[in-house]
């Protein structure tokens, strides 16, 4: 499947995109898309997804048509300065062209998605049909001439232990329900919006102590960018103080605001428990280690089978929904 920063693609007309950079650039499209989609679907509440599918095919077919008509670039094929254009003309394709391969690929999303193994718990899976096997409770007719057969003989009751009780009836743990990726995606936007405000505040504390500060003692311009580079290095250790600070409580109690909103919770990956403030602030500095590797850490989840992100895996959590 080529996504939306896909084929036809180039940076100047003749040089094609590379395949790699346009997977990255559609990816961000898709992510951006995604928590937009994400949010509609979760204010309608749509229980059977038929109006969600419609909303998504209009929402990415009018993203991609007004970007890729108008400006030949859609936001994640400009971060690499990709531009989608005309094959014969070498022009930015009209809005009826881009409006047409923005709809092949939402199709061609929806027949990926469609294709894949049955999930466990279907009901389709080992269902057996007995129809003309089954056992009846009814005793069997007599049999001609009024003969009665004698009963048959009764099973003697099952052992009892010496401890009483009898045989203790065998108890099946439920199954978990993982966290999907995008459910996670949203959440720690929210969260991450979240932890901008106090980060904010402190930002326009600061550059409005250092400007009061420079203007009161006259100060030069070398001197004003210096207290500036400086202040810059405190609000980024602050940012960082807010984050840690944030994450490592509302995992150690385990859920954030954001995670809240879904029902989304960190527990332990063998016990299932709540994990300690030790194990929150491993998967802290496992979750920085994640996204700096391109962010490939992060989007492990989406193909892991227990949705671990490399965070996950380093501190030994999951996240649970429900």
């Amino acid at each position: 499947m080529v996504p939306p920063g896909g084929g036809g693609a180039m940076a100047v007309p003749g040089n094609l995109a590379s395949p790699g950079l346009r997977i990255v650039g559609g990816l961000i499209d898709v992510i951006l898309l995604g928590i937009v989609a994400g949010i509609i679907n979760r204010l309608i509440n749509d229980q059977r997804g038929f109006i969600s599918l419609v909303i998504g095919l209009v929402l990415y077919v009018a993203y991609f048509a007004y970007f890729w008509s108008q400006r030949g670039q859609s936001v994640g094929m400009m971060v690499f300065g990709f531009k989608v254009r005309d094959q014969a003309t070498g022009q930015f394709p009209d809005l009826g062209k881009a409006a047409l391969r923005g709809v092949v690929w939402y199709l061609e999303v929806l027949a990926v998605a469609a294709v894949g193994p049955t999930a466990t718990g279907d009901p389709r899976q080992g269902r057996r049909h007995y129809s003309h096997h089954e056992l009846s409770s009814q005793p069997p007719p007599p049999p001609p001439g009024g003969y009665t057969p004698p009963p048959p003989p009764s099973m003697p009751p099952p052992p009892q232990s010496p401890y009483g009780g009898g045989y203790a009836p065998q108890a099946y743990a439920a199954q978990p329900v993982y966290g999907g990726f995008w459910i996670r995606f949203v959440a720690i936007v929210i969260d991450g919006i979240i932890i901008a405000i106090p980060i904010i505040v402190v930002a326009v504390i600061v550059g409005a102590t250092i400007g009061f500060t420079s203007a009161s003692q006259n100060a030069t311009t070398q001197q004003t960018n210096a207290a500036a580079n400086g202040a810059t290095g405190i609000v980024q250790l602050l940012a960082i103080v807010i984050q840690a600070g944030y994450f490592i409580y509302f995992w150690s109690r385990g859920q954030t605001l954001g995670m809240r909103l879904f029902r989304l919770r960190v527990v332990d990956a063998n016990t299932y428990q709540p994990i300690s403030v030790g194990k929150a602030v491993v998967r802290f500095i496992g979750y920085y280690i994640s996204a700096l590797v391109c962010y490939i850490g992060l989007i492990w989840a989406a193909f892991d089978g227990r949705k671990q992100g490399w965070h996950d895996k380093i501190a030994g959590t999951v996240v649970l929904q429900g």
